[in-house]
């Protein structure tokens, strides 16, 4: 068993949803992957900063989009 932010899922490949973290503010792709990152990870790589628009990046996300590949669930979109 793997532990990701808290919670456990059994091993299996191709059972995780893709990750994207984008800038709340020019939604550029600050992080593109299959395992997720705590953002704090993400803003020591980047520096604070969001490299296009040099906007300060926060250490807790703003929005969660939820999106399906299937066709029938077009997606869920939560304000924190």
């Amino acid at each position: 068993m793997n532990k990701v932010l808290g919670s456990t899922y059994p091993e299996s490949k191709g059972s995780l949803l893709p990750v994207v973290v984008r800038c709340r503010r020019c939604s550029f792709i600050l992080y593109s992957g299959e395992e997720p990152l705590a953002p704090i990870d993400i803003m020591k790589r980047l520096g604070s900063r969001c490299p296009r628009c040099l906007s300060r990046l926060k250490d807790k996300p703003v929005e969660i989009h939820l999106r399906s590949r299937s066709r029938k669930f077009k997606g869920l979109r939560i304000r924190v």
